[in-house]
C-alpha cells in the first residue's frame, strides 16, 4: 500500500512509475486500439458470440485499469514531493517558532 510508505520512497516509486509508462504508453495505446477494433468487428459481424465480446471487452477494461495503476502512482509523486517540502519547510523553523504553530509536537 502506498501509504505504507515514506514520502521519498513514494517519489522514488513516482518517478520509476513515470518512467514506465513512458517506454509503455505506445503499448498500452496499440493494444487498447487492437481490442477495441476487434470488439468492434466481432459485434457487428458476430453479435451473438457473446463470450468473444465479454472477453475483449475485459481485457481492454484491464489495459487500462493497469494504465491508470501506474498513472495513479506517478500521480502520488507529486503529493509525496509537497509532502517532503513541507517537511523541510518544518525542519527549517526555529523550534519556538514550531511551538507555537503546534507543528512537531507529540500527541
Amino acid at each position: 500500500m502506498m501509504s505504507d510508505l515514506t514520502d521519498a520512497a513514494r517519489l522514488d516509486m513516482a518517478k520509476r512509475a513515470e518512467a514506465a509508462l513512458e517506454f509503455l504508453k505506445p503499448a498500452f495505446d496499440v493494444v487498447h486500439a487492437d481490442y477495441m477494433a476487434r470488439l468492434v468487428t466481432i459485434s457487428s459481424e458476430q453479435p451473438w458470440e457473446t463470450g468473444k465480446i465479454s472477453k475483449l471487452a475485459t481485457a481492454a477494461r484491464v489495459v487500462e485499469e493497469v494504465r491508470a495503476q501506474i498513472m495513479a502512482i506517478a500521480a502520488d509523486g507529486q503529493a509525496a514531493e509537497a509532502d517532503l517540502m513541507r517537511a523541510r519547510r518544518i525542519e527549517k523553523m526555529h523550534p519556538e517558532r514550531r511551538k507555537i504553530l503546534g507543528i512537531g509536537m507529540p500527541a
